[in-house]
């Protein structure tokens, strides 16, 4: 039987006492860390410097979506989704993401995911104030997203929100930004 361990991050060779020797494997029952040195319950090996799980040879995978849609009212009554993955760019791993709709994206496999997200808006009036939420399912995640458009933008109500947020994703949530 392989040894049960509660693993406190990927950078730490504790709980094992001394050096663990390359190639160790252990079953991690632990959720600890913060991104991107966090566990999962798991298999893990040492490699030397770091846990790393034996499922996890995708660390760094990446998509990217651009959306031009000129129509999205942020301000409606009890909030819209954006239609942030209207045209796929790039996709790494067709494994890992799956396109629903241009408002929807399936993440299928459970993890921490850094989602980034640059948005170039325009309002029609002066000191317009957008809330933005990550959302997975049906429930808002990560922390409220704030933007304003300027009293004199200076080129006819344009701006721009940026964000970067972490969350733990589980297979085959649906993840949305939503006002």
């Amino acid at each position: 039987m392989i040894t049960r361990v509660e693993l406190t991050s990927k950078d730490n060779s504790s709980p094992v006492i001394g050096t663990p020797a390359t190639g160790l494997l252990v079953f991690n029952t632990a959720i600890s860390g913060t991104f991107p040195n966090n566990v999962l319950p798991g298999f893990y090996y040492w490699d030397g410097w770091q846990w790393r799980n034996v499922n996890d040879t995708k660390e760094n995978r990446t998509v990217k979506f651009t959306n031009n849609s000129t129509t999205v009212n942020f301000n409606t009554l009890g909030g819209v989704n954006i239609d942030i993955f209207n045209s796929l760019n790039w996709n790494e791993d067709n494994s890992l993401y799956q396109k629903i709709n241009n408002t929807d994206l399936r993440i299928l496999e459970t993890g921490y995911y850094q989602i980034s997200c640059n948005l170039a808006l325009n309002a029609d009036s002066i000191e317009q104030y957008i809330e933005l939420r990550l959302r997975l399912n049906t429930t808002d995640v990560g922390d409220k997203i704030f933007g304003l458009s300027p009293e004199d933008s200076g080129n006819g109500g344009d701006f721009s929100i940026h964000f970067t947020q972490t969350i733990l994703v589980n297979a085959n949530d649906i993840l949305r930004l939503r006002s």
